[in-house]
């Protein structure tokens, strides 16, 4: 009998097979294909929730030995932890189910440990809309991610016989990639040749808008907000237009264009977040959530960020600022429209068609019926987007709650507390829950 609780409470790639990683857990290094490698952590003895297995990966980056996958052993439970070919390369996929294959493989291999009768996919950060993605064409099949609304339609080969899981698990979830280069781009450059000369009026890191050099935080005027967003989905526009254009030209196969890609630069491409600096934006959620305090509470609260201002100004006047992908990189990974109500406000973020790009959590999300839990960390700004995704989840069963304190990466946001310990151990808080979540749903 399956246990039915009602509580809510550094990995070397070389390792051992079943190499004990404590004294509570093993792990097997295991190989998946196509320089895919991953690891397998398990209890030493297993219980009635070792039949649960959980899935985490990353697009970019190495989840081998992400918090989840020891964590979640110790408390009983199968997780594989996987990396990707994209690993450590961050814009080297042109379109996001290049991703698939690595999820349908740590699928499968994992539903070979004995006993495994259930998998649910954990996406942390940018690993949420990649996960969301996977789970909907595996529930509903490919015609989802070809609608003629698509900047880029997936790709037949990567999109079948995807094998499904049975919940999702999204941790601090990003709202996708191509979201979060949009929120991204810099409209004070008004000449990619001459990314150095900005437009004063459009500049966020400007005193003159708004911005405090001294407490590297902001506070703008809604007039500067509403110039500065309306010229960021100008800039995108005029971006994805060019893009397009080019993309025409290598199909066609012009003189002066590769036969298969060409770069796409863009400078100005990775350090304008409005929100950044100035903590007003994106501050709270509009209604109330389940707040897992350090002192053991748990009120329900209108979830509001207590994460201090970030941004910086000297990258984004200098080299470090440049998006450098391909022009199929950008279409297929990284290019979402605008409508004419694009905004950010102190509890909303609207104005985006999702169903222009593949990898728009909530495009994807709005498919998926199985389980969902959606854990947001109040040390970090992505309390609304997880309510917005929340909203747009097709799934029955579906919770959100938030982790008082913590940091993007689950861990105690220290700076944001009046003492070092005020958070307490935001990690713990945020893995009971979840194994009190996956133990009463299946």
């Amino acid at each position: 009998m399956h246990l039915k609780s009602v509580l809510y409470a550094g990995v070397s790639v070389l390792a051992v097979a079943c190499a004990p990683a404590s004294a509570a857990t093993k792990m097997t290094f295991v190989e998946l294909g196509q320089a895919m490698q991953a690891q397998i952590y398990e209890p030493a003895e297993k219980g009635p929730k070792a039949h649960i297995a959980l899935v985490t990966i990353h697009p970019y980056s190495n989840y081998m030995s992400h918090t989840s996958c020891q964590n979640m052993a110790e408390r009983g439970y199968t997780i594989i932890c996987s990396n990707t070919p994209y690993s450590n390369n961050q814009y080297g996929y042109e379109t996001v189910e290049k991703l698939f294959p690595t999820i349908k493989a740590a699928i499968e291999r994992v539903k070979k440990v004995p006993g495994v009768d259930k998998v649910v996919l954990i996406g942390h950060s940018m690993g949420a809309p990649i996960m969301a993605y996977y789970q909907n064409v595996a529930l509903n099949g490919s015609a989802v991610c070809k609608k003629p609304e698509r900047i880029v339609p997936c790709e037949d080969a990567l999109v079948s016989n995807l094998p499904k899981a049975d919940g999702i698990v999204l941790l601090d979830p990003h709202l996708g990639e191509a979201a979060a280069t949009l929120t991204y781009l810099d409209p004070a450059i008004a000449d990619d040749a001459k990314p150095s000369i900005r437009t004063k009026d459009l500049d966020l890191y400007d005193p003159q808008n708004g911005y405090d050099p001294a407490k590297r935080g902001a506070t703008y005027p809604a007039e500067f907000r509403k110039r500065f967003l309306a010229a960021q989905a100008a800039r995108n526009a005029k971006l994805i237009e060019r893009a397009q254009q080019q993309l025409k030209a290598i199909e066609a196969k012009a003189p002066g264009a590769y036969a298969d890609d060409m770069p796409f630069i863009v400078p100005g491409g990775t350090s304008a977040r409005l929100w950044q600096p100035d903590i007003s934006l994106l501050k709270h959620t509009k209604k109330e959530y389940r707040l897992l305090k350090a002192d053991g509470s748990q009120p329900m609260q209108v979830l509001t960020s207590v994460r201090l201002p970030s941004g910086n100004a000297k990258e984004a006047v200098g080299y470090g600022s440049v998006l450098n992908v391909s022009v199929r990189a950008f279409l297929g990974a990284r290019a979402v429209r605008t409508l004419p109500d694009y905004d950010q406000r102190e509890d909303d973020f609207r104005g985006i068609d999702w169903d222009s790009s593949n990898t728009s959590t909530i495009t994807n999300i709005k498919g998926v019926t199985t389980p969902l839990l959606i854990e947001v960390m109040t040390g970090h700004y992505f309390l609304r987007p997880g309510e917005m995704i929340l909203d747009a989840a097709g799934s029955a069963s579906k919770e959100l709650v938030g982790i008082e304190g913590a940091s993007h990466g689950i861990t105690p946001c220290v700076p944001c507390g009046t003492s070092p310990t005020q958070f307490g151990d935001t990690v713990k808080r945020a893995y009971d829950y979840l194994d009190g979540w996956l133990a009463a749903k299946f």
